[in-house]
Formats: structure tokens, sequence, C-alpha cells
């Protein structure tokens, strides 16, 4: 059984999860930009506090010096008390801006002239200069009131806009996937399903791109298996054929008819052997660098035991990186091809190109070919079958960035393998 998901408290669609991403980012740079403002605002208000309290002393001060009787009913008027006996103080709250205000209050007038009550409401008493003076109050506006609404309204727009401006941008980044999402099966199954117009970004086009690659790779590699099928069909046909002809003669008794049992039964046995080699196809051996044109010379050798008229022309040193098992296979392929279904002699070249090698395996002509052969350089006609030999050689020069194509010349036929290093 498969292990169980793991939930999490995200949902599950991007649009979404971008929703939420955008707005607890904003989010939090408004509160950390709150918090930023307030400890900026909080010490110059302060500091105007203070002086306001300075200012509001001195005007006590004076009314007193001028008119004691009246100083009481002029400071009431001004929202001030003036009591004669010492308030009661209150311990402040810690981390509030109280706090400042009563340190500054202590350096200006000194501790024993200053003290604070908080209830029923907050009032920070000073005490006047002078021998039996009178304490004077002051009510403490609240100093974060107002910047507090400020910033929780300022909160509240921003994660409004911020919330509408996320579902438009999560709107236009996940629609473009979502229509790839649906276009996926037919882009993997190699159709055409067109995405032009969707405002999509670089990453889905390439993305799209990718999956237009991967169906055409996909079916490039259902085309060769049914040409596979059908190339086996055909190759086998014809070896069943005549054993099954000579078994209903009845002549197994005969030596030469079993000769050709055996040979027809060879031919069974390679043809099921290339099918095995071109399902394999060498993709699973690693790179490896060695002289291809060693390689040539001892494929060409191998061969020369069969039929001697082979001539080969490689360069002194041709450094090659790639599969040397599956091009072993695929220079075979070729030679067993000429000497096949060619007349001898046989011309294999191996000349360096640009960025590879350019590697020509060339006969002198058919036994079983037409009057009139075509012009060098066109196809090689139809009537001509190679099997799966050739089917098996495209995949090892696809392997390395190369191309297989048939040159038909005069006289012969020409098998031209262009390879690139790995």
């Amino acid at each position: 059984m498969s292990e169980p998901s793991r939930r999490s408290w995200l949902p599950r669609g991007t649009r979404a999860r971008l929703m939420w991403l955008l707005a607890a980012v904003v989010l939090f740079v408004l509160f950390a930009g709150a918090i930023a403002i307030r400890a900026a605002t909080l010490l110059p208000s302060v500091a105007q506090f203070v002086r306001m309290i300075e200012s509001e002393v001195a005007l006590a001060e004076q009314l007193r010096a001028r008119d004691p009787d009246t100083a009481r009913a002029a400071l009431a008027a001004a929202g001030l008390r003036l009591d004669p006996e010492a308030p009661a103080g209150h311990p402040l709250p810690r981390f509030n801006a109280a706090q400042l205000i009563a340190a500054r209050l202590d350096q200006r007038y000194g501790a024993e002239r200053v003290r604070f009550e908080v209830r029923p409401e907050p009032v920070v008493w000073i005490r006047l200069s002078g021998p039996d003076a009178p304490w004077l109050g002051v009510v403490l506006e609240p100093l974060g009131v107002n910047l507090r609404g400020a910033l929780f309204w300022m909160l509240v727009v921003a994660a409004v806009t911020v919330l509408v401006g996320a579902v438009g941008l999560a709107r236009g980044l996940t629609r473009p996937l979502e229509r790839l999402a649906r276009a996926a099966p037919a882009l993997v199954a190699g159709e055409h399903a067109p995405l032009g117009g969707i405002g999509a970004t670089r990453e889905i086009e390439a993305l799209a791109q990718a999956l237009r690659e991967a169906g055409r790779s996909r079916r490039a590699a259902l085309e060769a298996r049914e040409r596979l099928l059908a190339e086996i069909s055909h190759d086998l046909r014809t070896p069943l054929a005549r054993l099954q002809f000579a078994l209903e003669l009845g002549d197994a008794s005969d030596p030469a008819a079993r000769a050709a049992m055996r040979a027809d039964l060879d031919e069974l046995d390679a043809i099921v052997g290339q099918a095995l080699a071109y399902l394999r196809d060498g993709r699973e051996e690693p790179a490896q660098s060695f002289d291809l044109g060693v390689l040539v010379g001892e494929v060409v050798d191998a061969f020369r035991r069969r039929e001697p008229r082979i001539a080969c022309e490689a360069p002194a040193s041709a450094p090659f990186v790639g599969k040397r098992l599956a091009l072993r296979r695929a220079l075979g392929n070729l030679v067993d091809n000429a000497l096949r279904h060619g007349l001898p002699p046989v011309h294999v070249v191996l000349e360096p190109v640009a960025g590879g090698y350019r590697l020509v395996v060339a006969d002198s002509g058919s036994p079983d070919a037409e009057p009139g052969p075509a012009p060098p350089g066109e196809p090689v006609p139809a009537r001509r079958s190679y099997g799966l030999g050739l089917a098996i050689v495209r995949a090892v020069a696809s392997q390395h960035q190369g191309t297989l194509a048939l040159e038909a010349r005069t006289p012969g036929t020409a098998a031209v393998l262009t390879l690139r290093s790995g």
C-alpha cells in the first residue's frame, strides 16, 4: 500500500496558494511598517508633549506670581488642575509612552516633583516652585490613538487592495497552466494543440515545448515500432515459405534440401537477433573515448574474411567519444548490407567533418538492379530492401546526434553516416 499523503493547511490550488502568499507577505510588510512608523513617531511626540507641559508649568508659575487667587480659575479654564495636596502616585506600565515622558520630566524637574496617576485617567502632576507650592495636574492624552486608527485603516485598505490584485495576478499566472494541463494529453500524443495568445510565461512556454518534443519522440518511437513489426513480418515471410515448401515436398532426407533449411533457419535467427538488437539499440551503453579509425579498420578486417574486395580509407588518428559497441554493430550492418545487396568491391571511407565524422559505405551496384540507375545523390529506389539493419543504424546515429542517408550512385549505392562526438 502506498504511504498516505500528508495533510497540509495550505490550499491545494496554485492560484489559492499564490493569493495567500502574496497577501501574507504584503500584510507582514505593512505590519512591520506600522511598527516602524510608530517607533519613528513616538519620540518626537513625547518631546512635543514634554515641551507642552513645560509651557503650561511656566504659565501656571506666571499666573501664581501675578494673582494667586485668580490662578486656580484661569488654570481650570485652560483645562489644568491645581491641588495643594500631594497626589497619590501610581506605578507606570512598562513599554508605555508615559515612561518616556516621566524620564524627561524627572530630568527636567526632579523625581520628587513629578508624580503620575493612571486611574481614572492618566494625569501627570508637577509641583510648582516655591514653599508650599501646589501641584499642577496635566491630563495625558493617549499619544497612539490617532496613529493606531490611521494604521488600522491603512492595513484594511492595503489588505483589500492586495487581495483584489492577488486574485487578478494569480488568475493571470495560473490560467496558462490550466490550459496547458488540458492540452498536455494531446501534446504528449504528438497531436497539434495551439497554445498561443494565452499570456504564458517563458517557463510555461518551455514546458509546452518540452511536452511537444516528448510527443514527437513518442510518436516517432511508435512509428519505429510499427516499421519494425512490418519489416520483421516481411523478412520472416520468405524463409518461412521456403521451409514450408520443403516440408510439403518431403525432401528432408536430401542433403542439399537440408542445407537450404539450415540456411533458412540461420536467416530466421539472424532476423530475430537483429530485432532484439534494435529493441536494445545500445541506449544503456556508456560513452567512452576511442579511435574511430581503429574501430572502422577492425570491422573491415573482420568482413575481409568473407569478401576480400573491401577497401578502407581512414585518417591515421580519429579520436571520438561515443558508444563503441553500438557503432561497431551499426558499421557492421552497413558493410553487411553492402555485401548482401550490392556487388564488390565495397569502399569504406571515414573522413572528418565539422564537429564529427562522415562514414561512407559504398558498393559497386546491385545484382538485381533494373537498367538505368538513379542519378547520383538521389534517394535509393524502394525496390531495394535492407531489413532491420538500417533501422538499427538510424537509432545509433540518433544517439550520436547524427543522421543516416542512402544515396544512389553510378554505379551502386552509398550509405552515408554522420556522427557527432559526445
